[in-house]
């Protein structure tokens, strides 16, 4: 496993480099075939550093998901109440009960996620330092305005799945798609049950929208058959 750090939130403001350490790191996994971690911001040890808010962590994990990371570790997560990590004195902080259910969410995509292999991330402008723009050709297309993420994974070569992010981690946002992968019914993965929903119908026009909450992500995948989202080609892929 390839794990390491970048603390990105700092008294100063934000810093430039977390995308392009996330796309080095997600290079490198890719590359040596070993799964990566991310060690993600939760503490004021250094004084140039912020105590990140709830919406923050939410931000760096479903960016790190969707670069293809396998999962995340918090510094600090146990410590004096002068580092300001999520147990300070063995007490549980503020932060450590958003930890807690942002990480009751995160083991429900962990059974689909590993099953696939991250295939391309790109953004919409503007473009943060180290990242890469949707091009025209992708199976999924921002329609309208919006500060978002997204990743497409596959399996076999094919593309199969995408996950949608709000860059934004302090206010929410609405994003419309255009989403011309193979297929009928466009399901979205279930963050209290880890199944997938029953889905709609994609429309003529191959577009749907989303809402995500400040940092948040969501996972998607477009099924074959209009009346039986679960058959075919996805029996084997997926787990329903």
């Amino acid at each position: 496993m390839i794990s390491y750090d970048h603390y990105h939130f700092l008294k100063s403001g934000d810093g430039d480099q977390y995308f392009l350490n996330l796309a080095l790191i997600r290079e490198a996994a890719l590359e040596a075939r070993k799964p990566f971690l991310n060690i993600i911001q939760a503490s004021t040890v250094e004084p140039a550093w912020r105590l990140p808010s709830a919406s923050e962590p939410r931000f760096l994990a479903f960016t790190t998901l969707a670069y293809g990371g396998r999962g995340i570790s918090y510094f600090l997560y146990w410590g004096p109440q002068w580092q300001g990590g999520l147990y300070q004195d063995s007490k549980p902080s503020p932060l450590a009960r958003a930890a807690a259910a942002l990480n009751a969410e995160l083991v429900r995509f962990g059974p689909v996620l590993l099953a696939l292999e991250s295939t391309g991330v790109y953004h919409t402008a503007p473009l943060p330092y180290g990242t890469n723009a949707l091009p025209a050709t992708a199976p999924v297309r921002f329609l309208g305005q919006g500060e978002f993420v997204l990743s497409l994974f596959g399996s076999g070569g094919e593309t199969t799945a995408f996950m949608v992010v709000n860059r934004n981690y302090r206010k929410g946002a609405t994003a419309t798609l255009k989403v011309t992968l193979p297929g009928k019914r466009i399901q979205e993965l279930d963050r209290k049950t880890g199944q997938w929903s029953d889905g709609e119908r994609l429309s003529d026009g191959h577009t749907i929208t989303v809402w995500l909450s400040p940092g948040d992500g969501g996972l998607f995948r477009v099924v074959i058959s209009e009346d039986s989202p679960h058959e075919g080609r996805y029996r084997e892929l997926w787990p329903v």
